[in-house]
């Protein structure tokens, strides 16, 4: 990648983030109560795109790359796989108004925006994988940062905004994200168009396989976001108006990370391991190995891929942490910072974080599936249990604490199970 693409990226990709920064941020000063009803359906809308897709493209994605792949028209049968599952998971997201945690009045919106973010952000990995990282980008910009400018002129300029209005902003931003399709390379458009011949047998190969993954993904959201909707059931919405702005610009660490080093170096992380498979598994039989570490082309890549992770993450939180005082000192919000040591914990916890990716894709190269799986839910598990005891004691520290002590639970495990299988490669 040439430096001129990649300075490009950073500025479509810094832009979108810095769109985003100015929304949370203004939105929080015009009303903590309705971030706090935004956040809760912005979150649901993120679970659901998880439960509509099931992570099916995690396995198109390993076919995609696989040398000599025999499948050509992987992408129609994905797309099918969305229209078969949309029946069965769409009227589950019912239940969140049936139970009051979000307002019937948005209920058409909801889930208008909810289908159009899913296809968005397939067309955004669809656009990564066949090398088309600009316009996956310009996609992202699309439907995660334009179109909050329209939404703060309303709020600040209009006369007042509500949560309709905002769905209304980000169903019409999705959209355009996904007219980006159009910039795929060619042998991958072709592959969006129908077959000639129905493989149903791959399909629901791809679900088995997908399965997994699908279970672990959920798993990992329901440790970020489950503790919102804790605190809506315990306290009020003001409280969780606070605790979604401070969880957010935390997840800013995570972010800047994904954007500056993951999701430009994990696909040649992955194709280095995969070729190192067939050595990684004749060595890891042998216990001598364990002492040797990998000097060949995948290990120098990862190696560098860890390292830039850890470097970029520093850098995050110690910009999260000086900037924090300021921003709310700036936003007329210093009484909040009674709760800086709730973003703290939740800073470390998205830290924490991206110090288990490189060992995720470690594990994701060497097909070791039940270990992402297992590392999610256990820690799905207990982020949801200290939520249930912490929150009612604690408040938002303990929701803090949970998610932390969830995050460190998943790189523990990764970081164990990731670095014999990398060592032995």
């Amino acid at each position: 990648m040439t430096l001129r693409r990649q300075l490009m990226l950073l500025v479509i990709r810094m832009s979108a983030l810095g769109l985003r920064f100015i929304f949370f941020a203004l939105f929080f000063r015009y009303s903590e109560a309705l971030y706090g009803q935004y956040g809760l359906v912005a979150v649901s809308i993120t679970l659901g795109t998880y439960l509509l897709g099931m992570e099916f493209y995690t396995y198109v994605q390993r076919e995609w790359l696989r040398p000599g792949r025999e499948m050509h028209n992987p992408f129609w049968h994905q797309l099918l796989f969305y229209a078969l599952l949309y029946p069965l998971v769409l009227p589950l997201f019912l239940l969140l108004f049936h139970y009051g945690f979000l307002d019937w009045r948005y209920a058409g919106w909801f889930f208008a925006v909810l289908v159009a973010e899913h296809l968005a952000t397939e067309v955004f990995r669809l656009l990564f994988l066949v090398g088309r990282p600009v316009w996956a980008n310009v996609n992202l910009f699309l439907r995660n940062g334009l179109w909050v400018l329209p939404a703060l002129w309303q709020m600040y300029a209009g006369g007042g905004i509500d949560i309709t209005d905002l769905l209304r902003y980000w169903f019409a931003g999705d959209l355009l994200a996904l007219t980006t399709v159009l910039a795929a390379k060619g042998d991958a458009l072709h592959a969006l168009l129908p077959a000639r011949r129905l493989q149903g047998r791959w399909i629901w190969r791809g679900w088995r396989i997908a399965l997994p993954f699908f279970v672990a993904a959920i798993s990992f959201k329901l440790v970020e976001f489950a503790d919102r909707y804790v605190i809506d059931a315990f306290m009020d919405k003001v409280s969780l108006g606070v605790y979604t702005f401070f969880a957010n610009m935390a997840m800013l660490v995570n972010t800047v990370v994904y954007t500056a080093v993951i999701s430009v170096l994990y696909p040649q992380v992955v194709k280095g391991l995969m070729k190192a498979e067939d050595r990684a598994d004749n060595a890891a039989e042998n216990d001598a190995s364990s002492e040797k570490v990998n000097t060949g082309p995948a290990g120098t890549k990862f190696r560098h891929f860890r390292s830039e992770i850890r470097r970029w993450t520093l850098l995050a939180v110690l910009a999260a942490l000086a900037g924090m005082p300021v921003l709310l000192y700036l936003l007329g919000k210093q009484n909040r910072l009674q709760y800086f040591d709730v973003f703290v914990v939740l800073v470390l916890a998205n830290a924490v974080y991206n110090f288990s990716m490189a060992w995720h894709f470690v594990l994701y190269a060497r097909h070791n599936d039940r270990l992402i799986v297992l590392s999610a839910v256990a820690a799905a598990v207990l982020n949801l249990v200290l939520n249930l005891i912490t929150v009612p004691l604690w408040g938002l520290r303990g929701a803090a604490w949970a998610t932390l002590l969830a995050m460190g639970l998943i790189w523990w495990l990764k970081w164990r199970r990731g670095r014999k299988f990398f060592i032995s490669i």
